[in-house]
């Protein structure tokens, strides 16, 4: 066991603790105010304070964990192992930097509390967080820094003893639309008929034409292939509904109609995972339950994990919303308009509202792309997209903790814009 010398124990200490020295270095630890208990022990120890107390290894405390609520910091930076560290301090200390504050404005999101320029749709934007200025947006700095106390207190002691967390792979596919052109009905299918010949886009009529009349397979109709692709390979799915109401960017079947309930029959007997993909209206929290009261009819099940349509993420409303429904996993935790760490870890992490300083029973997957924002935002070629992918998955075999993409069923479908993406899915859906 480490013990750990802390000036105060308070909500924010004990929650990047347990996330930093348990959950990813694996290490059991107890916290201690008493420098008498601390001077004693013979054991594993560091001291995390202003002073270090004459222990052979401190790790100099910035202030961040003190705090309660939240301010504009202006934040020093330093470098460390070729990367743009924040809060910087300057006394003896085997890290330049606090890596436990560090960690908790990153996990918690902090900058995401404060005023931002956000896009059209009011997300926060990668180019406006910290990892994507510093140039470590790709990296799963919070392991990293874990890793590396690790390695420090084993140095010291070599009989340490750790638990070892290996790589979990979970593919993970949104069903905005679970068709292209079935179970639309008569008016969406005459409207979307007269814009295609307004914009003479002959093939997609004489698709639309050959699926409903000619039994040609839906283009969007790519589960059975998913399913079949995951089973082979041995690797766990997760599929997210959406049932919100018809909007501009909402698309999706009503969640009653027989399509859809087929849908989810053949989830059920593959034994595949569902979750609710919260449409783009979903914001207000009547709403939420609304579509969570659907899930749970359609699915004769809980809504238990959830992604945002659209990875809207509003904080910390959403993340309420969504605990006040009893829903206990997000998977929203990722950037539309850029690859990588929006937490700047590849683990998963409890929810920490930084509004009430409480640590909540919400755990938050994050992901590290998403097939939109290879194609569509970056616009990168499938080869420039399956160089960036295995930068990532090698950055997650190196310090463990969670994969995952997000891939949509449409996305899938090996024809017209996104055709040939079905080999970058097979090379990296699952972590080597």
């Amino acid at each position: 066991m480490v013990l750990v010398y802390v000036n105060h124990v308070n909500a924010r200490i004990e929650y990047i603790f347990q996330f930093i020295l348990h959950e990813i270095a694996g290490l059991e630890y107890e916290l201690t105010t008493n420098n008498t208990i601390f001077s004693a022990y013979t054991g594993p120890k560091f001291t995390y304070c202003l002073d270090c107390l004459d222990a052979e290894i401190h790790i100099e405390s910035f202030g961040l964990l003190d705090e309660l609520g939240l301010r504009n910091i202006n934040i020093p930076m330093v470098e460390y192992e070729g990367v743009n560290c924040p809060f910087a301090v300057i006394n003896k200390s085997i890290f330049p930097f606090d890596i436990f504050s560090a960690a908790f404005y990153l996990v918690t999101r902090y900058e995401e509390y404060l005023d931002f320029s956000s896009d059209k749709h009011g997300r926060f934007q990668a180019l406006n967080s910290m990892a994507f200025r510093e140039g470590f947006l790709e990296k799963a700095v919070i392991n990293r820094w874990a890793i590396s106390l690790k390695e420090r207190l084993l140095f010291c002691f070599p009989k340490l003893e750790y638990r070892k967390t290996a790589v979990e792979s979970v593919c993970t596919i949104d069903i905005d639309q679970a068709y292209a052109y079935k179970g639309k009905g008569v008016f969406r299918l005459v409207f979307a008929s007269l814009i295609d010949i307004l914009k003479f886009n002959v093939s997609r009529c004489k698709e639309r034409l050959q699926v409903l009349f000619f039994n040609t397979q839906d283009p969007f109709d790519t589960t059975s292939y998913i399913i079949s692709y995951l089973n082979k390979i041995k690797c766990n799915a997760l599929f997210f509904l959406h049932v919100g109401d018809y909007g501009k960017y909402d698309k999706s079947l009503k969640s009653n109609h027989k399509l859809m309930k087929k849908l989810v029959v053949n989830f059920l007997q593959n034994k595949i995972e569902m979750g609710l993909h919260p449409s783009y209206n979903s914001v207000k929290e009547k709403q939420l339950e609304v579509e969570c009261n659907r899930f749970k009819e359609l699915t004769n099940s809980n809504v238990l994990r959830s992604r945002q349509h659209f990875l809207k993420i509003t904080f910390p409303e959403t993340y309420q919303n969504l605990i006040q429904q009893n829903i206990v996993e997000d998977y929203s935790m990722g950037y539309a308009d850029k690859v990588g760490f929006r937490a700047s870890t590849s683990s998963p992490f409890r929810f920490y509202n930084l509004n009430t300083e409480t640590n909540t029973l919400l755990k938050v997957y994050p992901f590290v792309a998403m097939d939109v924002t290879l194609k569509k935002y970056m616009k990168l070629s499938i080869g420039n997209a399956k160089l960036k992918m295995d930068e990532l998955m090698k950055e997650v075999n190196a310090v463990g903790g969670f994969y995952s993409m997000v891939w949509h069923n449409e996305s899938l479908s090996n024809q017209g814009e996104w055709k040939g993406w079905r080999t970058l899915f097979e090379l990296t859906v699952k972590i080597q």
